[in-house]
């Protein structure tokens, strides 16, 4: 068995999520989570990372300060995951370190002397994590993917075909973070025929408005009242739909070069004297449309679903979770905790997982998925304390 942290902050950037997880290497895989938690970032690092990502804003020199202190605030809840899992640090065999996504580029014109230049940038230095735990990190996931080929997006899905398949049926992941994202896990289990991708914003757009209107007060729409007592402004939806990241095809992924601050100044543009309400509630409807809207026009439709599982922060937002519902019916809409899962740990899980993989010398990226031209492994590797031994390398 195999005992292993995963850290992730999302491209809401408002805190970290942590989840401690025993591996058991059986096939298939299994994996139990024995703790986790959120823990937000302090006001400071939520401003810098908001301006690092601005278009034109960020400064080398404030990327490098803001990754040493990432690493520690990561490091502090890895130690704190550890023990609330009643482990040391010493039983602890690897922290897969996603760190958090400040900007990415994948547009086809995206090219640098000559060479293609999809890149994508996760501060959160590892060898702080691993200096300040000991314990051996896997970080920087994406850009392996993106060298074979890829957009280093969505890697969500190799978990959900290792732990979340129906047999015989075929079946969909949702993930609600900041951005939405879809894994199809067909009847077959073949993992050469899942389908994943983003479909657009989830709650990224929701929670920057909510921040801006109350001064930073709040976080995010509490519970949904908001969006859940708004009516949908048809002329803006009707904007919305204009998007051209939603007809593009997959292999897709975004974040917050398309649906960040630039995004919400242009809502705010199309509805300047809309209620703070109708403008969430015609977000989420959006959102629900995208997601909607995704499956029909790009997962195959031979098989029935047995159902749609939800994961992440939007499941906490019953205006969007209603508006989803609508736009898939008849397809029951589900919880990850329905199916034995973490709603709200899923992301940090995977990057356990993922690290693991690593490694195992095993591949970390579904190619169907990503766009990569193979399957390969993912992540680079930070030794931890002298002598520790790595998982099927000792």
């Amino acid at each position: 068995m195999i005992r292993a942290v995963g850290l992730i902050s999302g491209t809401s950037m408002d805190g970290i999520d942590a989840a401690a997880v025993e591996i058991t290497e059986d096939s298939p895989l299994r994996v139990k989570s024995r703790a986790c938690l959120s823990r937000p970032y302090p006001k400071e690092i939520r401003e810098t990372l908001a301006t690092l990502c601005r278009p034109g804003a960020g400064l080398a020199l404030d990327a490098c300060r803001v990754s040493m202190v990432l690493g520690e605030l990561f490091a502090e809840a890895a130690l704190t995951v550890i023990e609330q899992a009643g482990w040391s640090p010493d039983q602890v065999h690897l922290i897969g370190s996603h760190g958090q996504t400040t900007v990415s580029d994948f547009g086809e014109s995206s090219t640098l002397a000559g060479y293609r230049a999809f890149s994508t940038l996760q501060l959160g230095h590892p060898a702080v994590i691993a200096e300040r735990t000991g314990i051996t990190v896997v970080s920087d996931f994406r850009a392996r993917d993106i060298a074979a080929g890829g957009r280093g997006a969505p890697l969500a899905p190799m978990l959900d075909s290792l732990l979340y398949g129906a047999p015989g049926k075929a079946r969909v992941l949702l993930n609600l973070g900041g951005i939405a994202n879809l894994t199809y896990l067909p009847a077959s289990g073949d993992p050469a025929e899942v389908i994943g991708f983003d479909t657009g914003p989830a709650n990224m757009p929701l929670d920057l408005l909510v921040r801006r209107w109350s001064g930073g007060r709040d976080a995010y729409d509490h519970n949904g009242v908001l969006a859940g007592g708004g009516r949908v402004i048809e002329s803006l939806l009707a904007c919305l739909r204009q998007h051209p990241f939603v007809a593009q095809p997959p292999p897709k992924a975004t974040g917050s070069e398309e649906f960040g601050e630039a995004f919400i100044e242009q809502v705010l543009a199309w509805a300047p004297d809309a209620s703070h309400a109708d403008v969430l509630a015609t977000l989420a409807q959006f959102a629900a449309e995208t997601i909607g809207d995704a499956m029909t026009k790009w997962f195959p439709g031979t098989e029935p679903l047995l159902d749609v599982v939800a994961s992440g922060g939007g499941t906490h937002n019953p205006a969007l979770m209603a508006r989803i519902s609508a736009a898939l019916a008849p397809t029951p809409l589900r919880t990850l905790d329905r199916i034995g899962g973490d709603v709200d740990a899923k992301e940090a899980v995977l990057f356990a997982v993922l690290g693991y993989l690593t490694l195992r010398g095993q591949a970390g990226n579904l190619p169907s998925v990503t766009g990569a031209v193979r399957s390969v492994p993912l992540g680079s590797i930070t030794p931890g304390a002298l002598g520790m031994v790595w998982p099927g390398l000792g």
